[in-house]
């Protein structure tokens, strides 16, 4: 009787521990978050050219990474991945604009997914940001079309404006089909997505 009640009490435990934060890779499936980002666009090596109102270009290239953090929630340790794509001049560590994707337990029961959009600069200014859910809401702005010198992108997202900001990178613009539409640079200059380069 006691064998049968050790086994029962290993068989309760088991079945416990499944329905905790097991094959939290398989859960996390970033499936559901990449029809928020341009993916087949964004690949290693390909570039995004951007133009001012003058007609300069600006040349972004693109690095994809994938990777496994491992999480806690309420005790529970689980892995997720997290994929993210960064913009930046080749040679310049001036600013990057980066791009990231990645699904988490708010608790043992409920997973969210986030898309990320931030440009990073070293100068120590305001960062612009976007959080994108998994529903494809932000809670910065809602999407609106908006219009560059004549071309209209359709269902763009801002970041909030930054109260007194005028020292550059104060704005970024991104939407689903192209990503980074837009965003303005140290000294304050709106560069507008143009195309893509495929390599």
């Amino acid at each position: 009787m006691k064998y049968i009640n050790l086994l029962f009490l290993f068989v309760i435990l088991s079945s416990c521990s499944d329905e905790g934060l097991d094959n939290a890779l398989d859960k996390l499936n970033l499936d559901p978050m990449k029809e928020f980002i341009p993916f087949d666009e964004l690949n290693d090596n390909n570039s995004i050219i951007f133009k001012d109102f003058d007609g300069n270009e600006k040349k972004l290239i693109i690095f994809r990474t994938s990777q496994i953090d491992t999480l806690e929630v309420d005790g529970f340790q689980y892995e997720r991945e997290r994929f993210s794509v960064k913009l930046s001049e080749l040679f310049s560590f001036n600013y990057a604009i980066n791009l990231s994707i990645s699904r988490f337990y708010v608790d043992p029961m409920t997973v969210q997914g986030s898309l990320e959009c931030q440009l990073f600069h070293g100068n120590g200014g305001a960062i612009p940001f976007i959080r994108i859910d998994e529903n494809g809401d932000s809670a910065s702005l809602p999407r609106d079309d908006i219009e560059f010198w004549g071309t209209t992108f359709n269902d763009v997202i801002s970041n909030a404006s930054i109260s007194g900001q005028q020292d550059g990178f104060s704005k970024i613009y991104y939407n689903y089909e192209i990503g980074v539409v837009a965003f303005r640079d140290a000294s304050n200059k709106l560069w507008v997505f143009d195309r893509f380069i495929f390599m």
